[in-house]
């Protein structure tokens, strides 16, 4: 039988208590020296409409933490959402059509002893990126429709003027810009036509555009008015052909040139109204403009002998006896 004095028992009690101590220590230095990892979700794109920032700053679904060495059994560990938000408006070349980019850095706390995630000491992390994109061009709401206009009256400043322009516009990730350019342009077939074309472009801060139109159409669709000298009023009725003056002719063209003539000069139409000197004699004359608008109007006039026939010259008085032979000479 071995005999243990009290010093050796003592010295042999604390040894163990060390012993125990440390082994204690190591392995909770062990444990805590664990390599953990965790997966967070992937990386997406949104369009400007569909950013949700509850999601941004509360959502963690998809996030796991587990150790490095066991993938498969997931660990609880409260989790915290660090977001930084950078803001591009689509004018950082590096992301191109990219608007703001959100960066999720997604920290559980575990008191890790290792720092194999780059977050720190008793941390492990990992970033989700979500690009917030604009690719899809900005709309009109409201535009205003073509409308056409007579050329007779037709000024530019005062139909701006006059006119309310109902243009609207909108886009879904800001206000884009609006650029208005006005063309004229005029028809080679018709010197008092133009079509007056302004052209709205609008662009969003990712360069995405669109276009609308409205146009103002300036026709000239009237032809001359002719107008006669004298009038057939002043003309009045002729007894007879001999009587009969034509007028001369003009015309009242409101938007461009013209050329006034009688249709036919050799043709001038006669209608009995009765007798042999009861007629109508008419003519039709012919206007044309610029634009080929043609005026035919006919001429009337009536002739009508209302006036007796009269004697030029007649036998003077004669004064003869009964046995005088009577001799009349024309």
């Amino acid at each position: 039988m071995t005999h243990i004095n009290s010093a050796e028992l003592s010295s042999f009690t604390l040894k163990k208590i060390v012993f125990t101590i440390v082994s204690v220590l190591l392995m909770t230095v062990s444990a805590q020296a664990q390599n953990y990892c965790i997966n967070v979700p992937v990386d997406f794109t949104w369009s400007c409409e569909e950013e949700d920032n509850a999601f941004v700053y509360q959502n963690a679904d998809g996030v796991e933490v587990y150790l490095c060495s066991d993938p498969n059994t997931p660990l609880s560990f409260p989790i915290t959402i660090d977001v930084v938000v950078e803001e591009f408006n689509c004018s950082n070349p590096a992301y191109p059509g990219v608007v703001k980019r959100i960066s999720r850095t997604f920290i559980a706390d575990i008191g890790n002893l290792n720092d194999n995630t780059g977050c720190g000491i008793g941390f492990v992390c990992g970033t989700q990126i979500i690009e917030v994109v604009d690719i899809q061009p900005p709309t009109f709401i409201s535009v205003p429709g073509d409308v056409t206009r007579d050329c007779f009256g037709w000024d530019l400043e005062e139909y701006l003027l006059a006119q309310p322009f109902p243009l609207e516009y909108q886009d879904n990730c800001g206000t884009p810009d609006l650029v208005n350019t006005l063309q004229v342009v005029d028809n080679p077939d018709c010197p008092a036509a133009q079509d007056f074309i302004w052209t709205f472009t609008i662009t969003d801060g990712c360069g995405n555009t669109a276009e609308a139109f409205h146009i103002v159409n300036v026709v000239d669709q009237a032809g001359p008015l002719i107008v006669f000298t004298p009038s057939l009023l002043d003309i009045g009725i002729p007894n007879c052909a001999d009587d009969v003056v034509w007028p001369v002719l003009s015309a009242i063209e409101l938007c461009s040139g013209y050329t006034v003539e009688w249709a036919d000069t050799s043709t001038i139409t006669s209608i009995s109204l009765g007798c042999d000197n009861y007629y109508r004699l008419s003519r039709v004359a012919h206007a044309v403009d610029g634009c080929g608008n043609n005026t035919f109007t006919d001429f009337p006039i009536i002739v009508h002998d209302i006036e007796a026939p009269f004697f030029t010259s007649i036998l003077p008085d004669l004064t003869i006896s009964c046995e005088d032979d009577l001799i009349l000479q024309a």
